[in-house]
């Protein structure tokens, strides 16, 4: 900010003594500054000037300079139509004078722009073509934000590993090179990619470094980015109450300083984490300050504001003033370049359209959303808005249409075979995918109303094995593993389970919980039934309900009225989740229960004391359990047992009971091999179990991260 205040002076300077020259070099230097400081409203004026007073006094390489950081300022606009035209005739002015310099730069903003719009590998091969040039000009720092970009192609295109290999290579080249902010960066990206992937106790480690380093190079706005970063690693792992005190710090020290785009990333992350909380009234109040940040905001910053708010608002069931503060901004937001911006804008006004019973409205918003995303290869946005639409058209009177619209989601959904690695599209396309597979098990239950029931009901089985047993999938292994393909069918079938599966004594409750309504599947080898249960938001209050009153029994006896309340309580819980089934759950002696969402929290065995209850994540888990075991691949006694004991819990606590576990597998069992030596995982295939005895660590939001 000195250095701005500064340069600015000398501008004024220049202008009164009408020195063109001196003043063509200092616009181009307070507008690379704005541009660096991501001040592109301030900025773009600015360089426009130089570029202007660089033609007309024929100085070819400042109106590059003023170019190259004009593109800069554009792209934090969100303007991609003037940053394509800005850098190709930046590329083709330094193509002609032989500029390398600022033709690498071009290459590097062009890639910029491919990444930005979901072009990876036209992205991969211009950052490649950039990093070449630096390293002729040997210019390093060049080099390396280059090469930070192609890394962030390979995330992108999943190379996980060599994304991570190159970062870590930043880091070491920064270090040697004395570069203490690009080995900052390096960390800070490295750190974002093991976050992504799961690993959040290294990220927050290089989240940590980042922050030393930017904060030793007296770079304080990146030190607030990087702190930031160590804040969400913090929330995740459950210190909220020292992070948010963090966030709130470093909120006030980038007020203090004029940091408009950090204090707006600040204000949303800590609104955004009010949101996911349900703290609707904080959240809607933090978005409105960010709304009202003075200077102006880039478009993708505002209309995040607005969506966030709109969401807050319509979370406090006020969704006539959801509805009034998007359509107050709309002609703005809807004109935007960026069409990811507008289709997410869209997907909004749908929503509170539908929210408001204005069905026509909401289908016409949805439908946009759909072609456009189809034409631009957006599926997250699709996947987001094709419920909507059947929803909107199933209240029009069309349930053939919202049928097709909702089996074109399944489709979509299946053909994406990936997962977003980013955490934050991660959960938007997981809940985009569970409401569309809710409504479509549904109307399925239901439409075409002269189909015989069970063939209805086995059709909507089997659509939402196919979605239960992937998700299972991507919820084991997380972004690292999700191209782990599933087969493109449902991996349990009804018919199957039935005949071939079910024994006669067994009954299977497979239930998936939706947004609005949820369904219980009750099928044994003679009779199948789906009946509709409340939505997630009933059934969560009442589960926790019940889950507490279990969590709150003292160590001692409980006293008798205790038990009476527990007992009505798991018998009310029964009632609302085991609707019209009693008959079958009386004729059964084995449960076989597949929970789905806040259910995994009952303890099933305690609502039926009387018959055996095994759970299950799926019925596809089930169905290869058995076929395994029909086959003998899963007896302990092919390959033996490996018995391994942790010694000291993540604390540092001796664990003697761990030791005693892995002894009493030795009493009961033959075959069993142990070892107090760390073992390679290569070593696991010869055994039929592994079995280990410690501590553990469950992170039910992002399984992956368990440990």
């Amino acid at each position: 900010m000195a250095a701005h205040d500064y340069i600015h002076r000398q501008v004024l300077h220049a202008r009164a003594g009408e020195d063109s020259l001196f003043l063509l070099n200092l616009l181009c230097r307070e507008g690379r500054l704005l541009a660096a400081l991501n001040r592109p409203l301030e900025a773009e004026p600015i360089l426009r000037e130089g570029m202007r007073l660089a033609s007309a006094a024929g100085e070819s390489l400042i109106r590059r300079s003023c170019l190259h950081w004009l593109g800069v300022a554009l792209i934090a606009r969100g303007r991609l139509q003037e940053v394509l035209a800005c850098l190709d005739e930046l590329l083709r002015l330094s193509r002609e004078s032989g500029d390398g310099y600022h033709e690498a730069y071009a290459l590097m903003g062009l890639a910029y722009h491919d990444w930005q719009g979901d072009r990876p590998r036209e992205a991969h091969d211009k950052y490649l073509r950039s990093a070449n040039l630096f390293r002729e000009l040997g210019h390093v720092r060049g080099e390396l934000w280059a090469l930070t970009g192609l890394n962030n192609t390979l995330t992108m295109l999943g190379e996980y590993e060599e994304a991570s290999a190159g970062h870590r290579r930043i880091v070491e080249v920064g270090a040697q090179n004395g570069l203490r902010e690009v080995e900052a960066f390096g960390h800070n990206n490295l750190g974002v990619l093991l976050f992504s992937t799961g690993d959040t106790g290294e990220a927050l480690d290089h989240f940590r470094q980042a922050a030393d380093l930017q904060e030793r190079d007296g770079n304080l706005r990146e030190s607030i980015i990087a702190w930031q970063n160590v804040c969400i690693c913090e929330i995740v792992i459950g210190r909220t109450g020292e992070a948010s005190k963090r966030l709130r710090e470093l909120l006030e020290i980038s007020r203090e300083n004029g940091y408009l785009d950090v204090q707006m990333s600040l204000l949303e992350e800590i609104a955004f984490a009010h949101l996911q909380r349900g703290d609707f009234r904080a959240a809607a109040e933090l978005f409105r300050q960010a709304l009202n940040v003075p200077g102006g905001l880039t478009p993708k910053r505002e209309s995040e504001a607005l969506t966030g708010l709109s969401a807050a608002l319509a979370g406090m069931d006020s969704a006539r003033a959801s509805l009034d503060i998007l359509r107050s901004r709309s002609d703005r937001m809807l004109a935007l370049e960026d069409p990811r911006m507008r289709l997410a804008y869209r997907n909004e006004m749908a929503e509170r359209l539908l929210d408001e019973g204005i069905p026509a409205e909401a289908y016409e918003m949805a439908m946009i959303v759909e072609r456009e995303g189809a034409c631009l290869g957006l599926p997250a946005h699709r996947l987001q808005a094709l419920p909507v639409a059947a929803a909107a058209a199933l209240a029009l009177g069309a349930p053939d249409s919202a049928l097709a619209l909702l089996r074109r989601g399944a489709g979509l959904w299946e053909s994406e075979r990936g997962v977003p690695l980013d955490p934050e599209w991660r959960e938007q396309r997981g809940a985009a995918a569970k409401r569309l597979f809710s409504q479509l098990t549904r109307l399925l239950l239901q439409h075409p109303p002269e189909r015989p029931d069970g063939d209805r009901v086995r059709e909507a089985f089997d659509v939402l094995q196919s979605y239960k047993a992937r998700t299972l999938l991507e919820r084991m292994t997380g972004p690292r593993g999700e191209r782990a393909q599933i087969p493109r069918r449902p991996v349990a079938s009804l018919d199957s389970l039935q005949s071939l599966i079910l024994r006669d004594d067994e009954l299977l409750l497979d239930f998936a919980v939706g947004p609005e309504r949820s369904i219980l599947f009750a099928c044994d080898r003679r009779e199948r039934r789906a009946l509709l249960l409340p939505g997630e938001k009933e059934l969560d209050r009442k589960v926790r309900l019940f889950h507490e009153l279990l969590a709150a029994r003292p160590a001692e006896k409980t006293p008798d009225t205790d038990i009476e309340s527990i007992d009505a309580t798991a018998q009310n819980l029964a009632g609302l989740l085991f609707p019209s089934c009693a008959d079958m759950i009386d004729g059964a002696r084995h449960l076989i229960v597949a929970p789905d969402g806040i259910l995994n929290l009952v303890p099933f065995s305690y609502l039926f004391p009387d018959h055996v209850v095994s759970e299950v994540p799926a019925a596809a888990v089930l169905e290869r359990a058995r076929r395994n075991e029909t086959a003998g691949v899963v007896s302990g006694g092919q390959g033996g047992i490996l018995a391994l004991a942790g010694r000291r819990s993540d604390r540092g606590e001796p664990l003697p009971g761990a030791a005693g576990e892995i002894r009493m597998i030795e009493r009961r069992f033959d075959r069993v091999a142990t070892t107090a030596r760390p073992v390679a995982q290569e070593s696991f295939g010869g055994f039929g179990v592994i079995h280990f005895a410690a501590h553990s660590t469950v992170d039910d939001q992002y399984p992956w991260r368990s440990a």
